[in-house]
């Protein structure tokens, strides 16, 4: 393992090995993956904003402000999902939508996880 090798090759190999694999194996992010991220966010913060909800309030801080939310949780969940399965090539097919909109893999954050967390 790592311990026997960093002994035969000696401790200026080791390092210089070390950084050397750790920066062979980084995943770079993508323009797939900050562009998936930023559709979800923005997509994720219009349903908060716009779906009906009770207005619920927070603990107060310790400067006084008691933040206010809309409880929308459950049908935020609801929505997203059917917009995200609908968005989707198993419901779309593979064919462009009006030739303006190519639906996505329905596993797309299978595919862009690694750069994705590189994002962020």
């Amino acid at each position: 393992g790592f311990l026997s090798y960093c002994y035969e090759a000696g401790p200026t190999d080791c390092a210089t090995g070390t950084f050397d694999f750790i920066r062979a194996s980084y995943i770079y992010p993508t323009w797939e993956a900050a562009q998936f991220l930023l559709v979800w966010n923005a997509v994720a913060l219009a349903l908060d904003v716009g779906l009906p909800g009770k207005i619920e309030y927070g603990p107060e801080t310790l400067t006084g402000h008691v933040p206010d939310y809309r409880n929308n949780a459950l049908l935020h969940c609801f929505v997203y999902t059917a917009l995200f399965i609908g968005g989707s090539d198993l419901v779309l097919g593979d064919d462009k939508v009006l030739d303006v909109y190519t639906p996505y893999s329905l596993g797309i954050i299978y595919d862009v996880f690694f750069p994705m967390m590189s994002c962020l």
